[in-house]
């Protein structure tokens, strides 16, 4: 909000720089979620992702 109404204030756009611990807690909310993601490897190397589940 605060950034919003910064720039129809200024008339000019503005950005909102956040720390990576304020990126969980501003803005909109996301429930916790839990992804579970197991990797299989070809002998060169290539990854080939075998399940997923979330």
């Amino acid at each position: 909000m605060f950034a919003a109404e910064a720039a129809r204030r200024l008339q000019a756009s503005v950005k909102l720089f956040v720390t990576r611990r304020q990126m969980f807690t501003v803005g909109s909310f996301r429930p916790q979620s839990r992804q579970v993601v197991r990797l299989g490897a070809h002998r060169d190397g290539r990854l080939t992702p075998t399940s997923t589940r979330s």
